[in-house]
């Protein structure tokens, strides 16, 4: 009894040991103690559209992740890609920022930059707002260092730079209900019915900064009428209805100054 006590005790200890707190050291390292060979399977998909892993993707491709940006402490879209090697921002004599690819100038039209797969380049001179980007809001870049035009069309002579947007997760919980009643011989109904309700609570917005329920109802009814013929009739009518119930402010209010923006005491 007293060695299996004593046997347990050790391994206790031993877990103790063994299971450290990741450190902010840890973190700022992890790229140097990740193995190239975990590094060459990320995933990417700007230069091929589809996913492919890095080391197979069809140009020359960096892949910035939401834990690359949370340790660089940048504060918006400029201070990430001026990290890679041949990237750097310049200004022309209007103030406008713009990319700087291998010590050449691509603010008007060189460099397209996407935002969840829409382009961002304004239309006359193609030129971006590089300082408009909200990093908390981006959770993935991909740069392709190199043209991109073939995939992309014109806007990519020397870069593409996509960014992926941060999804808000919340749960949804859904109902549906469905059958099929043979109203004759040969008429057959088919009805159907569903519920569907989310409460995105971290509604983070300054301007909105609100508890949000969602409540979306659908129904549908499809009628099949099939004679002894070759030829069938089908007809089908839906309703649909969204109810969006706004409730108490959240915690984004105080953590904005107290209300910068508009507010809707109203609701």
């Amino acid at each position: 009894m007293n060695i299996i006590f004593s046997l347990f005790t050790l391994f206790l200890l031993s877990a103790a040991a063994t299971a450290q707190p990741v450190t902010d050291e840890d973190r700022f390292y992890r790229l140097e103690r990740t193995s190239l060979e975990k590094l060459l399977d990320t995933e990417t998909s700007v230069a091929s559209r589809i996913p492919v892993e890095l080391r197979k993707t069809p140009g020359i491709v960096t892949v910035i992740t939401r834990e690359d940006i949370e340790l660089a402490g940048a504060r918006n879209l400029v201070d990430l890609p001026r990290r890679i090697p041949d990237f750097e921002f310049v200004s022309d004599v209007q103030g406008n920022i713009g990319l700087s690819v291998r010590g050449n100038s691509a603010i008007e039209g060189k460099v397209r930059v996407l935002w969840d797969g829409q382009t961002y380049n304004e239309a006359l001179y193609g030129t971006v707002q590089f300082d408009r980007f909200p990093v908390d809001q981006i959770e993935r870049i991909e740069i392709i260092k190199g043209p991109g035009s073939v995939i992309y069309g014109g806007l990519g002579e020397m870069a593409i730079l996509s960014t992926g947007a941060t999804r808000i997760k919340f749960p949804v919980y859904s109902l549906e209900g469905k059958g099929s009643v043979a109203a004759g011989a040969d008429l057959r109904l088919e009805p159907i019915i569903s519920f569907q309700y989310s409460k995105p609570w971290n509604e983070n917005d300054e301007h909105f900064p609100y508890d949000k329920a969602v409540r979306h109802y659908t129904g549908g009814l499809t009628a099949f009428y099939g004679p002894d013929a070759p030829l069938g009739v089908m007809a089908g009518a839906e309703f649909e209805r969204e109810d969006i119930k706004v409730g108490a402010r959240t915690s984004a209010d105080a953590s904005y100054g107290g209300g910068r923006g508009r507010h809707f005491p109203g609701l």
